[in-house]
């Protein structure tokens, strides 16, 4: 329950509570962003509204036109809310505008009625303030104001001083944005191209791939040489290019070597895009997706489909530590993967089916995390939106965007 958000009041507010973070117990506007996309495509109207009028509210008590990241409890425990920090989260920011575009398809395909500010009209202002603040107008780097940062204050400080984040960008949510976004359609298929190739730079992306080198070491990412099937989720120094051979960035820090929860969205954009019928013919991102797959289904095969944690090695290749038990988010990743028809990998089957049969179970055999049944709401709900991308978790509202011939046509509608 939601009482206020800074200064603002509300009268029926809703949020997802997280027991840990970067700040200690709260609310963050990643799990606000799952959340609300998971309301849109399951039909749940009334949960969506309340969770958006929490963050509208909290839009309000920011500065850019975008959702606060962090948020606390006040001290004397009530239901009202204080930002621990101001800047934006990006990555949220994105599933944010996308749970707005999700809503207003709902209008056509669930029977939706509009609010006062209709759902339309709140996907078009979120997403100008994502334009806006979240990517670079000054990196010296031309293609780097086309990459998306961390934040609105990271976007001020440009990429020489700041992590990039490949499952930030969605390329998928860029393409619906363009409905909304109309003048803005050259920004948005720039960023889409830019993005590929920052991807390509990193990943082994298929037929079209002619590098023969994988190289999961920390250090100079050379792109034009070499590549990797897995990767860590943060790269620093990022120098974006229209050309992947020419991107250039650096793989740094304590977590430099390994696979890790901050990378689980990638699969769910990645799935997102390939899905869509406009995008068929794109085999350089079915190959992305593809080496993904290769590398994570084989981890999970070297442990005889028992486990499944969240950190994987990738500088030898794709070796994990042996645990009692799958962490839920990770796996989610690998069976949207597996799961998906367009994606080739010898052992899918079997991985698929192991992975499938583990969450059908509900964790009762000890095999998956609980966290599904715990109050962070960060985990459970990226869990439970990249189970809605696997076989059989599609909803009507999931297969009316995938089916759109185009985002030309959808802007007609």
């Amino acid at each position: 329950m939601v009482a206020a958000m800074g200064n603002v009041a509300l009268t029926n507010g809703l949020a997802i509570w997280n027991t840990t973070g970067t700040y200690g117990p709260g609310v963050v506007s990643e799990s606000m962003g799952y959340a609300m996309i998971l309301a849109a495509l399951y039909d749940d109207k009334a949960t969506f509204d309340r969770l958006s009028a929490t963050v509208q509210a909290g839009i309000k008590s920011g500065v850019t036109g975008l959702f606060p990241w962090y948020w606390r409890q006040k001290s004397d425990g009530s239901t009202e809310y204080l930002y621990k920090d101001v800047n934006s989260a990006s990555d949220a920011d994105i599933d944010i505008a996308l749970a707005y575009v999700y809503a207003d398809m709902a209008v056509k395909v669930y029977g939706w009625v509009n609010p006062s500010t209709t759902y339309q009209a709140m996907a078009h202002n979120y997403i100008a303030a994502i334009r806006e603040h979240d990517f670079s107008k000054s990196d010296r780097n031309a293609g780097n104001n086309y990459v998306l940062a961390d934040g609105y204050k990271q976007a001020a400080s440009t990429f020489s001083t700041n992590n990039w984040h490949p499952d930030y960008s969605d390329i998928r949510a860029y393409q619906l944005f363009q409905i909304y976004d109309v003048t803005n359609t050259p920004f948005w298929n720039r960023a889409i191209t830019i993005t590929i190739n920052c991807w390509k730079a990193i990943f082994n992306f298929g037929s079209n791939d002619k590098r023969t080198n994988e190289n999961a070491d920390t250090g100079p990412v050379h792109s034009a040489v070499s590549w990797v099937k897995l990767s860590n989720p943060t790269y620093q120094n990022l120098g974006a290019s229209s050309d992947f051979a020419k991107v250039t960035a650096t793989r740094e820090g304590s977590d430099a070597q390994y696979y890790t929860s901050d990378s689980q969205r990638l699969p769910i954009r990645l799935v997102n895009y390939i899905n869509a019928k406009g995008n068929s013919t794109d085999v350089d991102i079915f190959g992305i997706a593809n080496a993904n797959l290769t590398a994570l289904g084989t981890s999970y095969t070297n442990t005889s489909y028992m486990y499944f944690v969240d950190k994987e090695n990738i500088k030898s290749p794709w070796a994990q530590y042996a645990s009692g038990w799958i962490q839920n988010f990770t796996a989610a990743g690998l069976l949207a993967y597996a799961s998906n028809a367009k994606l080739i990998y010898d052992n899918k089957h079997n991985v698929y089916n192991s992975l499938y049969s583990k969450f059908g179970s509900n964790g009762l055999d000890g095999v998956i995390n609980l966290d599904l049944d715990k109050e962070d709401g960060f985990n459970a709900s990226l869990t439970l939106w990249g189970l809605t991308v696997s076989k059989d978790g599609e909803t009507p509202l999931q297969s009316y965007v995938v089916s759109l011939p185009s985002v030309t046509a959808l802007r007609r509608r």
